[in-house]
């Protein structure tokens, strides 16, 4: 038999062990031991773990992920009342035909399974559970599983992480801790991953030895079988590395539900995020101004829950930055809200703690979407994060101030107002500014100011309205710089400043005469104090504020070293000014 419609690469496994055994019953990892030296019995091991640890019959088992139905018809032959789910219609073909008890073989991804009111005493995940959100498993099994129910997974998980790369696998520690978070306790957590590695090896021989049939039997060309080799080499690697793992862990739901849900936020869930908003800070979020900061893919949070109420919130917007001239993508944390009724624990079992620390193991670190965050807490939340063990300090802000300058103009250079219709026209000339800033700015951490920032950041805002200036050589029309300038009551703010370092000065000038000429009196801005020499002159009055520059230090990731006194940070860089 030829398993040419499953999707790659388990057709190539399946045929490779059609090509060795003459039989297919798994696609799972074998668990290999003295008494277990071939890939049958290494793979009829595995799943002898799992059965041993089971209840006995008859109970109600969800397995989420049914391969080719082997396991769930041995569970159907044991007495249990099962039900299989697999969003591959050709596995759940080929289920259907090798099982009696066809009717609990569900085509159905997990996500979108409804089993209206049905409870299960235990969710069974045999290599499904890499493929899902752990989050989301949690919040759905705490839903689905009977009082006192178990989640058993025996998978491949993430043992550690030391690069920045993204890893697929979830780390094990981070389904521990979010697991206890959900009311779901430990009974059993067994490292099998000396025991599984043969099972790599016997894949590796496997597609050297049948190289030519699997091509020419399967719909997979050169260059994916060599990836596919190259990958499986890698996992090796990584397993003998103590990179990857494989294991076996046992979890039961608590009686009694936890106090808070920690889970991420969906855009049905917005209209409550911006309630807790209005509750925190008194002022109300528009839809306009969420849109702006989080919607089309912007951004990403995590929240806690109080029965149906939102009770916290720790959002991050995505930020294309320069590391030390390196693009990257990384996560400006904003919007940390807990409500005022949920503020009495502040150790690592309150909300706060909670909310946050599932919100950087699950985005910041090694192997995660992003390698580095920033944001601008105050004092006192720096504090209590530094004492929770989430955050180091790597930085904090220090404000300038200049008097304004006389209104007269400058004989070699003059301005011009950049808005929406005129944007496209200095597009290029924005784009030119910003790359001889990053190439002053090589060795710093840097968000990008390009063309693309500018127009969304300014001129796009929903609720600010501000003046983005061109400065230009009188004569030549040369470009100069570029200063983004706000009007408050009585001050001006400089939130932003584009061009080479040693215009600066230049473009403080121009910002000091617009002071003037706008009746305001004085000019501020502030930035990192790692970067205060940029923008000190001789008039400049300097103070420290109390807003600090964070650093994830919960997880695994850049060193602090690596990013202490590098970020160059203005007020354009937050998403409140």
């Amino acid at each position: 038999m030829k398993y040419t419609q499953l999707t790659f690469p388990l057709n190539v496994y399946a045929h490779l062990l059609f090509l060795e055994l003459g039989r297919v019953d798994y696609l799972h990892y074998g668990i290999w031991d003295e008494n277990h030296t071939d890939v049958t019995s290494a793979q009829n091991y595995s799943t002898e773990l799992i059965l041993k640890n089971l209840p006995a019959p008859p109970c109600e088992i969800l397995e989420i992920g049914i391969g080719l139905g082997t396991t769930f018809g041995l569970l159907s032959e044991r007495g249990y009342a099962v039900t299989g789910l697999t969003p591959d219609p050709y596995q759940h073909d080929i289920a259907r035909k090798g099982n009696i008890n066809a009717a609990g073989l569900i085509l159905s991804s997990f996500e979108e399974y409804d089993p209206a009111d049905k409870l299960f005493d235990v969710l069974l995940l045999q290599e499904s559970f890499q493929y899902l959100d752990t989050l989301q498993l949690l919040q759905k099994a705490s839903l689905l599983l009977k009082p006192n129910g178990l989640i058993l997974i025996l998978d491949e998980v993430g043992m550690t992480r030391t690069t920045t790369e993204s890893e697929n696998l979830p780390l094990l520690a981070h389904l521990q801790a979010q697991a206890e978070r959900w009311g779901f306790n430990e009974e059993k957590v067994v490292d099998l991953s000396a025991q599984a590695l043969p099972t790599i090896d016997f894949l590796l021989e496997g597609l050297k030895t049948h190289r030519l049939q699997l091509l020419k039997d399967l719909p997979v060309n050169e260059e994916q079988f060599e990836h596919l080799q190259s990958s499986l080499l890698l996992y090796k690697q990584k397993y003998i590395a103590g990179e990857y793992g494989y294991a076996f862990v046992c979890l039961r739901k608590n009686d009694a539900p936890p106090r808070w849900q920690i889970t991420s936020l969906l855009e049905s869930d917005v209209p409550a995020m911006q309630k807790l908003f209005k509750q925190v800070f008194a002022k109300e979020m528009s839809q306009a101004l969420w849109h702006w900061k989080y919607g089309d893919g912007r951004g990403v949070a995590i929240i806690g829950r109080r029965n149906s109420e939102i009770v916290s919130h720790y959002g991050g917007m995505i930020r294309n930055v320069l590391f030390k001239g390196e693009p990257r993508q990384e996560v400006q944390i904003g919007d940390v809200m807990v409500s005022p009724k949920e503020r009495g624990t502040f150790t690592r079992k309150g909300l706060f703690f909670l909310t946050a620390a599932t919100f950087l193991e699950r985005y910041i670190g090694f192997g995660a979407k992003f390698s580095v965050g920033f944001g601008f807490p105050n004092e006192r939340m720096m504090r209590l994060a530094k004492l929770q063990g989430l955050y180091g300090e790597v930085d904090r802000v220090t404000d300038v101030r200049w008097q304004p300058a006389p209104k007269f103009p400058c004989l070699l250079t003059d301005l011009q107002s950049i808005s929406l219709d005129t944007f496209e026209k200095r597009r290029p000339a924005i784009d030119f500014l910003w790359d001889q800033m990053a190439e002053d700015l090589r060795d710093s951490i840097v968000g990008v100011r390009n063309a693309a920032f500018i127009k969304h950041r300014y001129l796009e805002h929903p609720e600010h309205d501000y003046h983005v200036i061109l400065i230009r050589k009188r004569f030549s029309h040369g470009i100069k710089g570029l200063i983004v300038l706000r009007q408050e009551e009585n001050c001006c703010l400089l939130l932003d400043l584009l061009g080479a370092l040693v215009d600066i000065p230049l473009l403080i000038k121009h910002a000091r005469r617009l002071t003037t000429l706008w009746g305001k009196d004085y000019l501020y801005t502030w930035i990192t104090e790692s970067h205060l020499g940029s923008l000190v002159c001789q008039d400049s009055e300097v103070e420290k504020k109390d807003i600090f520059i964070p650093m994830n230090i919960w997880t695994t990731g850049v060193k602090q070293d690596d990013v202490r006194n590098s970020w160059w940070l203005m007020p354009g860089d937050t998403d409140f000014l």
